[in-house]
Order: C-alpha cells, then structure tokens, then sequence
C-alpha cells in the first residue's frame, strides 16, 4: 500500500522503470525491466525508489519505515550507483530478455 502513490504517479507519466528483485515479481507490470536476483545475493527486505529528486526507502520487515529524501545530489548519487550495479546484474544474471 505505501507504493500504491508511487506507482500510480509513473503509470501516468512516460517513467524508465528498472528493478532488482530478491524472489520472484507479485505484479505484472508493464514497461519494467526486471532482474531476478539468485537466492544467494536475496535477503533485503526493503525497496529503494530513485525518482528524479527522491529517494524513498520502504522496510518490509518487523516494524514498517519509510523514509523519503529530497535531494537532488543524493538522489543523482545513488542514481549512479544504481545504474552500475543494474548493468552488472544484467550482464551477470540476465539469462533472457527481462
């Protein structure tokens, strides 16, 4: 639920989704590349949302948080390290088309 804004704000814009995932998708989603993650390199229980001047952090375990940042710089930051550890994970897991 605490997604459900997120989501509906880039349904309606023309948004670049790209998303890591630890265990398999619950939704079918349009316009995402996905990456499944091997059970290994999984545990995380939180999402990361980088969203041009945002990041917004949600926990999915024991007591909920969410944190929202707004940052321009932050938000670039861990943009770029987003971005790198995408491709990696691209290059190293993608077996097919995501």
């Amino acid at each position: 639920e605490d997604l459900k804004p997120y989501r509906d704000q880039t349904s309606k814009k023309d948004v670049q989704i790209r998303s890591l995932l630890a265990g398999e998708p619950r939704s079918p989603l349009s316009k995402v590349d996905r990456i499944v993650l091997p059970k290994e390199l999984t545990g995380f229980k939180t999402n990361i949302t980088l969203f041009e001047r945002y990041i917004y952090l949600v926990t999915f375990e024991g007591k909920m948080f969410s944190v929202l940042i707004e940052s321009p710089a932050l938000a670039k930051t861990m943009r770029i390290l987003y971005d790198m550890a995408f491709k990696e994970a691209k290059r190293t897991f993608s077996k097919k088309p995501q």
